[in-house]
């Protein structure tokens, strides 16, 4: 019978809030984080956090007094905690991870050569490499590949996952990471930077695995979020979390009025709704809906009714395109930025237009892979 040796998680990504606009929106990272770590010290684990853990270096002192105080109780229960950097710890660490006696995690890159290296779990051998950009690990690489393990934890975009994810296309060498590279030297490879499930095995038999963030960060991201828990036949477990109640739906007639509140009355209450609200205070639902440009009175009335209910995000349905910028700080869809940015440059000069261009691909593809192509296009790699 497969006994549990760690669990994984990643993209934690943890703010102070959702969108800015909303700064009530709060504590969904807390309250992930938690069920992982409660998981750990019932069951003596360690935890494995696959990069990103932090989201922007402006994160507030409270929140990563927070963030630690969970992280040391696996500690205090006698179990570690160990991590790799994502893109978003890039020069900085906010979390302040290491640093003697107050440490509540070590970094996988330093400790790959700790004496337990080969002796993790039930004497299975474990390795993590922090973020780095494609040419970085090109670098690294040249030399051979890394040395073998039966566990690899990393974080960046594989070129593998691009099609299969639906993600926008991204040219092969944009991406930080080619799985071939470490195809058939580990037995199972941990990785976070995607925030979708993902589980993917090489042609040489390595299992690749994507855990998906901890929570809903952006539209378009699946509401259903796990962590992996990983058994010492190195067969892997998804756990579900439990996460922030979240509809998203249309507000234009009573029929979409009467599902909305339907909606709303069954998951004001969630399970464990107790727990949530410690966290991310008494309003739990999020709503994202689409309104017509006119409201009537009857739409105005509903709206007023949800917002006192729930953290309400609108999007104006507009008659012209069918879709105007959001409302109420919900980011916007690819065709509206395309509209607002031919509104402010002129798309017949070649500068606006690479401009123009850069700036969806920032958006839509990461602002690491906007330079990076900037970077290719010029000549400067």
């Amino acid at each position: 019978m497969p006994k549990p040796m760690l669990v994984f998680c990643a993209d934690l990504q943890a703010r102070e809030s959702a969108y800015k606009a909303v700064r009530e929106l709060y504590g969904d990272d807390l309250y992930a984080l938690t069920q992982v770590v409660d998981h750990c010290t019932g069951n003596g684990l360690p935890l494995v956090l696959g990069g990103d853990q932090v989201d922007t270096p402006v994160i507030g002192d409270s929140h990563v007094i927070e963030l630690r105080r969970i992280l040391r109780r696996n500690v205090d229960a006698g179990n570690v905690n160990l991590y790799v950097d994502g893109n978003h710890e890039r020069g900085f660490r906010r979390l302040s991870l290491e640093g003697g006696a107050a440490s509540c995690a070590e970094n996988m890159e330093a400790w790959n050569d700790h004496e337990v290296f080969a002796g993790f779990g039930q004497g299975f051998s474990i390795a993590g490499y922090n973020w780095r950009t494609r040419k970085q690990w090109e670098g690294l690489l040249e030399g051979g590949a890394l040395p073998e393990t039966d566990i690899l934890v990393l974080h960046g975009l594989a070129q593998q996952s691009v099609p299969l994810l639906n993600l926008p296309g991204i040219d092969g060498p944009l991406c930080d990471l080619d799985l071939s590279w470490f195809d058939g030297n580990h037995r199972l490879v941990l990785m976070g930077d995607v925030h979708m499930e993902w589980d993917w095995t090489g042609p040489k038999g390595t299992r690749f695995l994507y855990s998906g963030s901890m929570w809903m960060h952006r539209l378009g991201e699946p509401q259903e979020k796990s962590f992996i828990v990983v058994n010492d036949d190195l067969s892997v477990e998804r756990r579900p979390l439990r996460c922030r109640p979240f509809y998203q739906g249309m507000l234009l007639d009573e029929q979409h009025v009467e599902q909305a509140a339907a909606w709303l009355q069954a998951n004001r209450d969630p399970e464990d709704c107790d727990a949530m609200r410690r966290f991310m205070g008494p309003v739990l639902p999020r709503m994202h809906l689409t309104v017509p440009l006119e409201l009537t009175p009857a739409l105005r009335s509903a709206l007023k009714d949800f917002e006192e209910q729930a953290h309400v995000f609108r999007k104006v349905l507009s008659a012209s395109d069918g879709e105007s910028p959001v409302q109420g700080g919900s980011p916007s869809g690819r065709a509206t930025l395309t509209e607002a940015l031919a509104q402010v440059l002129d798309m017949q000069d070649p500068a606006a237009k690479d401009a123009a261009e850069f700036v969806e691909q920032a958006v839509n593809s990461g602002l690491d892979h906007a330079i990076d192509d900037l970077k290719r296009k010029v000549g400067l790699v």
